[in-house]
């Protein structure tokens, strides 16, 4: 007669999440490397009608039709464009560009580039500001008490920003260099300010309410 004897399983419960991490932490760093291998180069940039979008396709990978995903928050993603046909060499690097024509305005971007049948690339953000006629724009982050402010030029240099009350006078100033500062708002009172920047010898003026 068979006789069959109970045998516990020895393997603890941290052990066995252990082995699921080292599993999981496997399958990232493998999409990891599979998204830096076949796309490189991949940038965004802020352009007169758009985002402008390039990337190279890394030789030796081939795909049928290119989706250009876009993004709100790096998570739910939605195709703005598709590259039709084949893409791709077995020989040689091929490189490619888009333009976003409805980009979200004065936010984020998140972009990521879907080669059908081999995988996703990387995600990298821009954030598009909205100039239509201004040259100054300004986007409120009250949550961390911060007015960012977005200059229509392309590089500014030894610039400076001067926040000063309706009658003129100055109450905080700061240098500028490149084209998006930001400063403190925590310490404002609720008014409307004057937001002054002077760079290369031109004076831009823009009114600020602000209220906390």
């Amino acid at each position: 007669m068979l006789q069959f004897t109970y045998v516990p399983l020895s393997i603890k419960t941290g052990s066995v999440l252990k082995l699921l991490t080292i599993f999981i932490c496997s399958l990232a760093a493998s999409y990891t490397l599979q998204s830096q291998s076949l796309v490189t180069g991949f940038t965004a940039r802020q352009a007169n009608d758009g985002v402008y979008l390039t990337f190279t396709l890394v030789m030796g990978n081939t795909c049928l039709d290119t989706e250009i995903l876009r993004s709100p928050d790096g998570v739910d993603f939605e195709t703005v464009g598709i590259i039709s046909g084949i893409c791709g060499s077995v020989t040689e690097n091929v490189s490619y560009d888009f333009t976003d024509e409805k980009p979200l305005l004065n936010r984020d971007n998140y972009y990521q580039i879907f080669l059908r049948g081999l995988g996703y690339s990387e995600i990298i953000k821009i954030r598009y500001y909205n100039y239509s006629d201004e040259n100054i724009i300004a986007l409120f982050d009250y949550q961390n008490n911060s007015c960012i402010i977005a200059i229509n030029k392309t590089n500014v240099k030894n610039g400076t920003a001067n926040l000063l009350s309706t009658n003129g006078n100055v109450i905080r100033s700061l240098p500028v260099s490149g084209n998006v500062f930001s400063f403190d708002i925590s310490s404002l009172s609720n008014q409307i300010y004057l937001l002054e920047v002077i760079a290369d010898n031109k004076r831009y003026l823009k009114k600020l309410p602000i209220f906390n």
